[in-house]
């Protein structure tokens, strides 16, 4: 008895400490339970500093830290998880996830990649893996692994809704439209895919067919926040829509010229939107003062395929030229915006009136554009050729190009280069066919970002510009824009621009590779 007294002592021991030990696990997985996160981290962290910690322990204690944004030692606690109990997969699954919040996409592709290895039948490992190569811009890669997922069982939802954001995101929204319809046969109450879907039909440009869809959505779930953010959108794209500004432009030349301009859109029906606008301009060159005022109603036409045809008219007018009233028109067709590539082809007829000189020489301006424009995935490529006949006491034809292309490089970044350039048909020096030839190269770095209800921009545009004829009329040139605005709730944003150029392409009457340009304006878009 004597021998078995310690053995038996030591036993006893052993009972409490493991006895206070689930004790104490207890009492920190109820305050876990409970949502009581604070009490809950520091019961946890009491028990590795006993060293009793259990896999739980350390998994709960990483994921509150994860969730405070400590990310770092969440990993760290993760990692030696991970380590001990390398058979864990929802702890390595988490390890990602905390990996991806701390915007390390590489890493979590990575461990996702591992997971998977490890475990090829675990599904979050795929699904999670194609999300974050999404978020990294890899659609391509993302893609693949959707149909990997599909191929396995052809009705997942999550996959068939990745595998239709994927072409969302990569411009092909027909595509994507497909994918949507496909997966809603074979889940026609799903929110997701309803939301998806109604997403879809408002970026391609047919709002009321989004609004329908999303209606369906929120019939089946009211609450569901992504579905209501969509509806909101949808109806906002459909909404009476009020535009009036103020803009202020001042050069080099010495014109002085402010317009105030407003502008109303009304829809009637989902595929019938009636745009009004009108302006009223003062201009000034030295002791050159002119008065204009202008006004147009437009019909835009939203077929139910996508094309777009616009037509309207209306008059320009001016009590400082001989012809006081000039009628002016518009006709615009484009190709479906849900395409990878869309054409669109555009007449306009109306009097150049931006500047004291061109008011009082009544000139007016008739142009036919004809453009192409493709988005894949964060690139973005343009192009048109433009012809215009500008009639005065004397006539001059124009031919115009433009080329540019642009890439979103991540966050609030994007990155371009383009050409711009035209050429008049004969060289005169009548102050308002100047420069006669005049081309521009450009890189385009512009940054925009949202903070809070603040909308913020700034475009940086240094290029080198030919102005007129000869080897030596190359320059170097110079463009910047800037935008703050305030957002008071959806659709309804006060903004103020302002920019400045030393490209003569903004000119107005100039042959002058010295020329500035400078312009504000206070714009407010209210939709009701």
């Amino acid at each position: 008895m004597r021998i078995l007294a310690p053995a038996l002592a030591v036993a006893f021991v052993a009972i409490a400490v493991t006895h206070e030990t689930a004790r104490a696990q207890s009492v920190a997985d109820s305050a876990w339970a409970m949502g009581n996160v604070a009490l809950a981290e520091q019961l946890y962290e009491t028990q590795i500093v006993d060293g009793a910690a259990t896999q739980r322990t350390l998994h709960r204690l990483a994921l509150i830290r994860a969730w405070s944004d400590r990310f770092d030692s969440s990993l760290d606690l993760f990692n030696e998880l991970v380590e001990a109990a390398p058979d864990n997969v929802e702890a390595a699954l988490d390890r990602a996830k905390v990996l991806s919040w701390q915007n390390d996409l590489e890493g979590a592709a990575a461990a996702y990649r591992r997971v998977s290895e490890s475990h090829p039948d675990s599904r979050e490992a795929r699904l999670g893996l194609a999300r974050v190569l999404s978020w990294s811009g890899d659609m391509p890669g993302a893609e693949t692994v959707y149909l990997t997922m599909l191929e396995a069982d052809a009705a997942d939802a999550e996959a068939l809704a990745g595998h239709a954001r994927m072409a969302a995101w990569l411009g092909d929204l027909a595509e994507a439209e497909r994918r949507w319809r496909r997966a809603l046969d074979l889940h026609p109450n799903d929110v997701v895919l309803l939301t998806g879907l109604g997403a879809t039909l408002r970026w391609q440009g047919l709002p009321s067919a989004a609004v329908e869809v999303l209606e369906r959505a929120l019939a089946l779930s009211p609450d569901d926040e992504e579905a209501r953010q969509e509806y909101r959108l949808a109806r906002l794209s459909v909404a009476p829509r009020l535009g009036p500004s103020l803009a202020y432009e001042t050069d080099s030349d010495g014109n002085r010229i402010a317009t105030l301009w407003h502008d109303q859109t009304m829809w009637p029906s989902g595929w019938l939107a009636i745009n009004t606008n009108a302006y009223a301009r003062t201009s000034q060159l030295a002791a050159m003062s002119s008065r204009a005022y202008g006004g147009l109603v437009e019909l835009r036409f939203r077929i139910a395929n996508g094309w777009e045809i616009d037509a309207g008219a209306g008059v320009n007018y001016s009590p400082d030229r001989a012809a006081t009233s000039k009628p002016q028109w518009r006709a615009r067709v484009a190709t479906p915006g849900s395409l990878p590539v869309q054409l669109w082809a555009r007449h306009w007829r109306r009097a150049l009136d931006e500047t004291a000189p061109l008011i009082r020489n009544g000139v007016e301006l008739s142009e036919t554009s004809l453009g192409v424009r493709g988005t894949v995935g964060r690139t973005r490529a343009e192009a048109s050729f433009s012809f215009a006949d500008y009639r005065a006491s004397e006539a001059n034809r124009r031919r115009g190009l433009m080329l540019s292309a642009s890439h979103r490089v991540g966050g609030p970044w994007t990155l371009g280069a383009a050409l711009r350039g035209f050429s008049f048909e004969e060289d005169r020096n009548d102050g308002y066919f100047d420069p006669d030839v005049y081309g521009l190269v450009e890189i385009q770095i512009g940054w925009a970002k949202q903070i809070s209800s603040w909308h913020l921009g700034l475009t940086a545009s240094p290029g080198v510009q030919k102005v007129g004829r000869g080897t030596t009329s190359v320059s170097g040139s110079a463009r910047l824009r800037s935008t703050i605005g305030y957002e008071f709730g959806p659709g309804q944003l006060v903004s103020l621009h302002s920019g400045y150029s030393s490209a003569g392409l903004r000119s107005f009457s100039t042959g002058n590779a010295d020329y500035r340009y400078f312009s504000t304006a206070l714009a407010v878009g209210w939709a009701f």
